[in-house]
């Protein structure tokens, strides 16, 4: 039985065609040299546009005339036009590029179409959805507390995030007096500044609380009472001095995985970690402005930790610890696709919902908790890892979030925003080359795909995952808007074939629509691996 639909009108989002080519048609790599010298620099941060704008980037040159190309997601080449210079050596040139999606833009003063002297990405993104309370909230790991530049969370914003989980380091914040042992908080600095501009920006922060502190437990996961109520004490300052900003703190990272805090001995204990939530969640509930406690963060799916319901969320459950915090959460990386190398097996998201998040809801119904919600606050892949690169992780991003959405998971935090350079990490959805033009922050396709998911699926509600089709092909239906929307793709193999009495409109992963009809025999064929809307 294959998909229906009924409506005079059905929106489909295709988020991954299969007859996309390799990345390397549109990689960065090596910039050609041409005869006359020329250099991009961009006009708007990241060469990132939102629907509405024309898209445009600054030129460099001592020739009268260049040629830009833009090539899109395929490799296909979709613009060629010739630009006379004015007197001078730079102007501001105007791409008209009007469909959404991700781009390479190629400019030479010598040769053809095609040819480049200087390339850069951009990403032209539908508009942003407005925010609203659909129970699902799009949330980007960041670091700004390990001094990434605040000026890159305008282009969150445009991305459609929501949410921003980051650090308050305890050992940074907290200051002790030799003397005297009385302890002050100073939050100036990073702290302060990058809760400025989330709050700025309505981006909502999910706080980590920094894992050690020379004064207590040697420098060690706090495993002394005296160590315990500091912890506490810092988290209860924390939610206090932002003044309801914070509604969400996490207590402790990854537990169940080694760390340098562990130098004192086994400090990754089930046990100990139920009595530090207990600590923070008693200070917390205490606080002026009382926030919610998110625990254990359990590492999945690395090399250490393959699965996450073993003896130690067991024990950890058995000491109590569902009784000290409000949000189960866990960073449910696919099996051999952790953060720690590559991944040659099994990085596909399909399973997610079934392998890794289902036992955990068993366990907490087992146990008398099963109304207590389950985040994904870690989950994400390394583009540099997977066989289709960067492509290949724009492809997951989408498929993980709807995977996450019909398991029940109402938060979906995205390890992370920009790629790191040290250590060098490609998890994330723009470039990290702040002093590097034309490529400063530019998107990857990741960055297009999000952008265009967020738009499309925000204010809707996963309503179910349709029955009667072909195992390997997916389809969601999301409902709460003016029409139902479909979430559609294909593990294996390259169509998708729905049965219609009406036009289906089809998104792609890139934000194009277009709209098909069906054929005499009622029938709409997609030659896709991945569909979403409808």
């Amino acid at each position: 039985m294959r998909p229906r639909t009924t409506r005079s009108r059905v929106a489909v989002f295709v988020a991954v065609l299969s007859l996309l080519s390799g990345l390397s048609a549109v990689g960065l790599a090596g910039r050609a040299q041409a005869e006359t010298k020329v250099t991009i620099s961009q006009v708007t941060l990241g060469n990132v546009f939102v629907a509405g704008q024309t898209p445009s980037i600054r030129v460099r040159t001592t020739a009268g005339e260049v040629k830009w190309s833009a090539f899109n997601f395929e490799g296909k080449r979709v613009k060629c036009r010739k630009y006379e210079m004015p007197a001078g050596d730079a102007a501001e040139i105007p791409l008209p590029i009007e469909a959404a999606g991700f781009y390479e833009v190629r400019v030479a003063a010598d040769g053809k179409c095609g040819d480049a002297a200087d390339k850069t990405t951009m990403a032209l993104l539908p508009r942003p959805a407005e925010p609203v309370d659909d129970g699902f909230t799009y949330s980007m790991q960041g670091q700004f507390s390990k001094g990434w530049s605040t000026e890159i969370i305008p282009l969150m914003t445009k991305a459609g995030v929501e949410a921003v989980r980051d650090a308050q380091v305890w050992k940074d914040i907290a200051r002790v007096d030799d003397d005297t042992g009385e302890v002050t908080y100073d939050f100036s600095g990073k702290y302060q500044n990058y809760m400025d501009r989330l709050k700025d920006a309505g981006i909502e922060p999910h706080i980590g609380l920094g894992l050690s502190h020379p004064d207590y437990a040697e420098g060690c996961t706090p495993d002394t009472p005296r160590a315990q109520e500091a912890f506490g004490r810092f988290a209860q300052e924390v939610v206090n001095h932002y003044r309801g900003q914070v509604k969400t703190v996490g207590v402790y990272n990854e537990p169940n995985r080694k760390k340098d805090t562990d130098k004192c001995g086994d400090q990754g204990r089930p046990g100990l970690h139920a009595q530090i939530a207990r600590e923070v969640y008693e200070a917390v509930d205490r606080a002026r402005y009382p926030a919610d406690v998110t625990a254990p963060e359990l590492a999945e799916g690395t090399p250490e930790v393959p699965e996450v319901i073993d003896d130690w969320l067991t024990t950890y459950v058995e000491r109590g610890g569902l009784e000290h915090l409000d949000v189960v959460s866990v960073h449910s990386y696919r099996p051999k696709n952790g953060p720690d190398g590559p991944t040659p097996e099994g990085p596909e998201p399909e399973g997610l919902g079934e392998e890794q998040i289902a036992p955990v809801r068993d366990l907490l119904e087992d146990n008398g908790a099963g109304g207590k919600p389950i985040w994904i606050t870690e989950m994400g892949w390394q583009s540099a890892n997977l066989d289709d690169k960067e492509k290949e992780q724009a492809r997951y991003l989408t498929r993980a979030h709807v995977l996450a959405m019909h398991a029940g998971v109402p938060r979906f935090n995205w390890y992370y925003f920009m790629d790191s350079q040290s250590p060098p990490r490609t998890f994330g959805l723009i470039s990290n080359r702040p002093n590097d033009e034309p490529d400063r922050y530019t998107p990857k396709p990741s960055y297009v795909a999000y952008g265009v998911m967020t738009a499309q699926l925000s204010g809707l509600s996963h309503d179910s995952r349709d029955g009667g089709t072909p195992e390997a092909v997916h389809s969601h239906l999301f409902t709460g808007g003016a029409e139902p929307v479909r979430v559609m793709w294909r593990e294996k193999g390259s169509q998708v074939v729905l049965t219609a009495d009406a036009p289906v409109q089809v998104t792609d992963m890139m934000g194009r629509t277009q709209t098909f009809r069906p054929n005499p025999n009622g029938q709409v064929r997609l030659q896709c691996r991945l569909v979403t809307n409808g």
